[in-house]
């Protein structure tokens, strides 16, 4: 009797948890989603008044690395050192990869089929304070990386042509705005 009930008991969980996937899988979105986590450009800029015209449409990128996010700029490959984090963990220790601006350009298009439709991109987070662009114009900024953000492009997309999203960004553990962290500790920044 016992072996029964738990051959019905699995049974029963089975179906259960089938029906559940089956009607996840039919639930229909008018949404369009687009993950654009490659072939963005990358370079750093540790002069902080070093980020005039990197946002523009018509900056050449084409020299910089092409990286993928999620990325950190604090890594063996872009500072050459053995674990800075651990060697680094503070602006005082080597401010270099501290104040400076870290900037990301990704070049996309969206069909015009898309015409006439809301566009807009999200940031899962990006640590600590970042500016965007699209196209050259300023779409505003975002304090802390603990939380994602978007923004709406609609107005400024180019429909079936290059644009351009500009990311500035700066991981200053004392920044004026107070952004934790405030210190590395074992935070990725």
């Amino acid at each position: 009797m016992r072996a029964l009930f738990t051959i019905y008991l699995l049974l029963y969980c089975f179906a259960f948890s089938n029906a559940q996937f089956k009607s996840a899988n039919t639930v229909k979105t008018p949404r369009t989603e687009k993950i654009i986590n490659s072939q963005w450009t990358f370079n750093y800029y540790p002069d902080e008044k070093a980020d005039q015209g990197y946002e523009s449409y018509s900056f050449d990128d084409s020299k910089w690395p092409v990286i993928s996010i999620p990325h950190t700029w604090m890594t063996y490959e872009t500072t050459g050192d053995i674990h800075p984090f651990i060697r680094n963990a503070a602006e005082s220790d080597d401010p270099y990869w501290w104040i400076g601006w870290g900037w990301y350009r990704k070049h996309f298009s969206i069909n015009k089929e898309f015409s006439g439709k809301k566009v807009f991109i999200e940031f899962e987070g990006v640590q600590k304070y970042c500016k965007i662009w699209i196209n050259g114009k300023y779409l505003g900024d975002h304090k802390g990386g603990y939380g994602s953000f978007d923004f709406d492009l609609t107005g400024f997309i180019n429909e079936g042509k290059d644009n351009v999203i500009a990311v500035a960004v700066n991981n200053k553990q004392n920044d004026q705005f107070r952004i934790p962290p405030m210190a590395a500790g074992n935070f990725n920044v």
